[in-house]
């Protein structure tokens, strides 16, 4: 489990036992989550080592043929991330080079010569040692025809280098991995499998992002299996496909890593059908802390869908929804099960995470507890009894750590959502194999059969439906189009204007009122020097909004549609919005972004001392860049994360614009009656339910 220290923050990463190599679970950490907005900023401090056996890193640079940071303050990050081998003795740390927007060019030009490679070589043992990362890993994306070769001489020449070199001063000799490509058409151009395979130690084959939103139709980014749908070349765009070719190709199935990634791929839909394969238009919304088109990390996948229905891809093994117009394919509990399940059964070696920030890491999201997507998969490699599971697969489905179901059994009707007859509380989740997989449901929700969701007891039902929606009439309160706007009768409330004219009533958060000139829940007039000081407050309001949100389901049929009009209004008022707290937040960002960087360095000043000239440079640098952060980062969220960018504001000026909760506001408004999940994805129904009553209080913070 992770550790909780007095309320810090620590997340998902450490040491499995390391007895077997299907416990391998390698977490890459991306540097730049530094800089993200507010709740979405993720440190090195933030991580935990108790659920990864390896770290990563990501990225460095490659400069005159060196390997090199990829910025000044990278170093300082590189002593504490290493420092935390001091918390797990058994935690490997490798540093990686290149990523996805690296390129080719300068790994082509080093890679190109004997020469070239040598000088690489040289600097990347000089720092790796000198820094006591424990390997590197190679993230070439993706080498051409052309490079095929002189890949398999660049991976050759680091293997002798790293057994000699460790040889020689009697270490253990540095880790050497790759991230690969799982497109079929580029294994067969750029890369001599078995012969690069000879030389690494693990193969991190990249298994997502096979579809997005630069499609024209929507279709899951990482499917387990082939779909029906699936033509062409499209059959070979799947999870299974890629480890088993890689495989057949010649690489030890021991060595490879199966990509998870912890985020959504989010398309706007161009008709009226949301099936898998419906005409798309386009990326969906940014992740509101993420601040990328498309591209929602689990958490803000978590925090849009808030309790809308999920569906399940049945031959493809994983689960997408839709919302406002908009379809987003992602893993959740119960895919990351089944992948797991087949990993096992095929005796692949480990896998791998892209990337520990997109994880619900302060637990806020999801109502899964911190870091639940890299919590599952930790729990999964390293239970023997999840091997068990896979047998399924495989052989029968006799054995099951749940309950399995035999003839006349609970899942004698075949797979689907069966009530539990002792429990009301519970359900059985019958797969297509005949294993009843037994589920609870949230407190005090109960599983009902009409409609195979976890529901408010009949007793229940009416209160939360009494409290959601308004109906406008013309000339009411919508008669103004979408957007937000004040109660006249309660200055604590505000209606939320959709785009079919229903008025929808939301209260702020505990002492706060909402504001018209900024469409935002603030403290009064008499109360907004206050909040500066309080960076406590949207744990505490988190709590209080299951109460206003729970009867939103009622809407949830027309609602989905409203959200492609929100955003698109919203993007204006926090132009307006923003230019306040930029200046508002220029202070605060001074003062608390130098202490915040200047807290964090001292955690790890164990090895800091060493570099002590570097780091108060590094450490100016760091609020300097933290100061232009907010500033950029309110431009580019401005369409959807603005909000978050002056959630660090927020913190300490709870003026968030309501433009970024304008996206919440109106989705956890949705079925918070009707956590209706898809019949082989009770998992996430169970979580969402709850996560709907917390989001909208974060929301208008």
């Amino acid at each position: 489990m992770a550790e909780v220290v007095d309320g810090d923050l620590q997340v998902c990463v450490g040491a499995l036992n390391s007895g077997s190599s299907t416990s391998r679970l390698m977490c890459y950490y991306n540097s730049k989550a530094e800089g993200r907005p507010a709740v979405g900023k993720f440190r090195v401090s933030d991580i935990d080592p108790n659920k990864c056996t390896h770290l990563i890193f990501a990225f460095s640079d490659i400069r005159k043929n060196e390997l090199v940071p990829t910025a000044v303050n990278d170093v300082q990050q590189y002593i504490e991330f290493n420092a935390l081998k001091q918390r797990n003795p058994l935690l490997k740390t490798l540093l990686a080079v290149g990523g996805e927007k690296f390129g080719t060019e300068k790994f082509r030009t080093m890679a190109g010569s004997q020469e070239n490679r040598e000088v690489f070589i040289k600097s990347v043992i000089k720092l790796l040692r000198a820094i006591n990362f424990d390997g590197l890993n190679l993230d070439w994306r993706y080498p051409a025809e052309e490079d095929k070769q002189i890949f398999t001489k660049l991976c050759k020449e680091l293997e002798t280098a790293f057994v000699d070199e460790g040889t020689s001063n009697n270490q253990e000799r540095l880790i050497l991995a790759t991230s690969v490509s799982a497109e079929k058409s580029t294994i067969d151009a750029g890369y001599d499998v078995k012969h690069i395979a000879m030389h690494l130690d693990f193969i991190n084959v990249l298994t997502f992002d096979f579809h997005g939103p630069w499609e024209s139709v929507t279709a899951h980014h990482s499917p387990l299996f082939q779909g029906s749908q699936d033509t062409g070349d499209a059959i070979y765009s799947n999870t299974a496909f890629a480890l088993e070719y890689w495989r057949d190709q010649g690489a030890p199935e021991e060595k490879l890593n199966m990509g998870f990634g912890a985020f959504g791929r989010a398309f706007y839909l161009s008709s009226s059908s949301s099936a898998v394969g419906a005409p798309a238009s386009g990326p969906g919304d940014d992740g509101c802390f993420t601040g990328e088109e498309g591209f929602w990390a689990y958490y803000e996948t978590c925090h849009y869908l808030g309790g809308v229905q999920t569906h399940f891809i049945s031959d493809q093994k994983v689960p997408y929804a839709t919302t406002y117009s908009q379809w987003v394919g992602f893993d959740d509990t119960t895919s990351i099960n089944t992948k797991i399940n087949y990993l096992k059964a095929n005796k692949f070696g480990g896998a791998f995470v892209w990337s520990l920030d997109l994880d619900d890491f302060t637990g806020q999201f999801c109502n899964q507890g911190k870091c639940p997507f890299v919590s599952q998969l930790h729990n999964l490699l390293e239970s023997q009894n999840s091997y068990h599971l896979t047998q399924y697969l495989t052989v029968s489905p006799t054995t099951d750590t749940t309950t399995a179901s035999g003839s006349g059994g609970v899942c004698s009707e075949g797979p689907g959502l069966y009530p539990n007859p002792s429990d009301p509380h519970s359900y059985y989740n019958c797969d297509n194999f005949g294993v009843a997989h037994h589920q609870v449901c949230p407190p005090s929700l109960v599983f009902r059969d009409s409609c195979k969701c976890c529901d408010f007891s009949t007793t229940e039902t009416s209160h939360p439906k009494t409290t959601t929606t308004t109906a406008s009439g013309s000339g009411g309160l919508c008669s103004e189009g979408p957007g937000l706007y004040p109660n006249p009768s309660d200055p604590h409330s505000y209606y939320n204007c959709d785009n079919f004219g229903v008025a929808h009533h939301q209260v702020c958060p505990p002492s706060l009122v909402f504001r018209d000139s900024c469409k935002c829940c603030d403290f009064s007039t008499t109360e907004t020097s206050q909040p500066k000081t309080t960076t406590t407050s949207p744990p505490t309001t988190t709590t209080a909004a299951p109460t206003t949100t729970t009867a939103a389901p009622t809407t949830t049929t027309t609602a989905p549609t409203t959200t492609t009009a929100l955003p698109t209004t919203t993007t204006a008022v926090p132009t307006t919005t923003t230019a306040a707290p930029t200046t508002t937040t220029a202070a605060p960002t001074t003062t608390t972004a130098a202490p915040t960087t200047t807290t964090a360095l001292p955690t790890t000043t164990t090895a800091a001392p060493t570099t002590t000239t570097a780091l108060p440079t590094t450490t100016t640098a760091a609020p300097t860049t933290t100061t232009a952060a907010p500033t950029t980062t309110t431009a580019a969220p401005t369409t959807t994360t603005a909000a978050p960018t002056t959630t660090t504001a927020a913190l300490q000026q709870p003026q968030l614009p309501l433009q970024q909760p304008q996206l919440p506001l109106q989705q956890p408004q949705l079925p918070l009656l009707q956590p209706q999940l898809p019949l082989q994805q009770p998992q996430l129904l169970l979580q969402q339910p709850q996560l709907l009553l917390q989001q909208p209080q974060h929301q208008a913070l």
